[in-house]
């Protein structure tokens, strides 16, 4: 919404964003629409970031997710991915999550 407010995301796109992914969230309890939702916003920052030109603060951006991803790496193997991946599935099966 950040951006939105910024003027760098048109309203519509931002909001329809935020709220297709709070309903699908809202109505199933499926995690992934909550990770959809978190790595949109990462996503952004990324890409506004490089579009800038700001190179430095870019590449110390990535090395901190580097350096989360390297420490929590575990954790993302054994349950993020795996619920992410899930979640996803139960979605395209029209299933609510488990």
């Amino acid at each position: 919404m950040g951006f939105v407010a910024s003027g760098w995301v048109p309203a519509m796109i931002g909001l329809g964003i935020v709220v297709i992914l709070l309903a699908a969230f809202t109505l199933t309890r499926n995690e992934a629409m909550s990770m959809l939702l978190q790595a949109t916003g990462y996503a952004l920052v990324l890409w506004r970031t490089w579009r800038d030109g700001l190179t430095a603060p870019l590449l110390w951006l990535l090395a901190i997710i580097a350096l989360i991803a390297f420490v929590n790496r575990q954790v993302f193997w054994e349950r993020s991915l795996p619920t992410f991946l899930g979640g996803l599935a139960d979605v395209f099966r029209g299933r609510a999550s488990r």
